[in-house]
C-alpha cells in the first residue's frame, strides 16, 4: 500500500474526504486540451482556465508553471500540439510515490507497459495513443540527487507519422 492510499483510507476512516493522487494533475484532461489540437486553440483553452503559457527556450516549445515545483511542457509541429510534458521536481521520496501513482493509473487504463526500465525508473506504453513515456530520478548520485532532489516527467505524444 502506497503512502497516498494510507492517508486516503486514514481520512476515510476519520470520516473527511480522501486527498487527490499527488499526480492527479499530470493529465492532459486536465489541462483541457487534447494532443493535435492547433496552437491557437491550446492557448486559448488554456487562459479560459486561467492558465499562461509562455514561449520556451525551443522553436514552438510553451511552459505552462503550475507552481514551483510542477510544469508543463507543450511542443507544437506544424501548428499542432505534438507532445505534452508533465514535470515535478520535489524530494525523492515524493517523486517515488507520484511515480508509483503514475505507475498504478497507468496499469488501471492500459494495462502493462510495453516496456519497463528499473534504473533510471521508466515506462514505454507505445501500443495506446497518445503514448505515453514514464522517467524518473529517484538516486542520489548527481547534483540534484545528492541535495535529495528528484523528478518526475510523464510524456504524452503523438506517434510518429508513417513514413511514405
Amino acid at each position: 500500500m502506497n503512502v497516498t492510499t494510507l492517508f486516503g483510507f486514514f481520512a476515510l476512516l476519520l470520516g473527511g474526504v480522501a486527498p487527490e493522487p499527488l499526480t492527479a494533475w499530470m493529465e492532459p484532461a486536465r489541462l483541457g486540451v487534447e494532443i493535435g489540437m492547433t496552437c491557437t486553440e491550446t492557448l486559448a483553452e488554456l487562459e479560459r482556465r486561467g492558465r499562461t503559457a509562455v514561449p520556451g527556450k525551443e522553436k514552438g516549445h510553451f511552459l505552462v508553471t503550475l507552481s514551483e515545483n510542477r510544469s508543463v511542457t507543450l511542443a507544437f509541429e506544424k501548428d499542432r500540439l505534438q507532445s505534452m510534458r508533465f514535470e515535478l521536481s520535489d524530494f525523492i521520496p515524493v517523486v517515488r510515490v507520484a511515480l508509483a501513482e503514475v505507475e498504478t493509473r497507468l496499469q488501471q487504463r492500459h494495462g502493462d507497459p510495453t516496456r519497463k526500465i528499473e534504473r533510471p525508473p521508466a515506462l514505454v506504453y507505445d501500443g495506446v495513443e497518445p503514448r505515453i513515456y514514464v522517467v524518473a530520478s529517484v538516486e542520489h548520485q548527481g547534483a540534484f540527487g545528492r541535495q535529495g532532489l528528484g523528478f518526475l516527467v510523464v510524456r504524452y505524444f503523438a506517434p510518429p507519422a508513417p513514413a511514405s
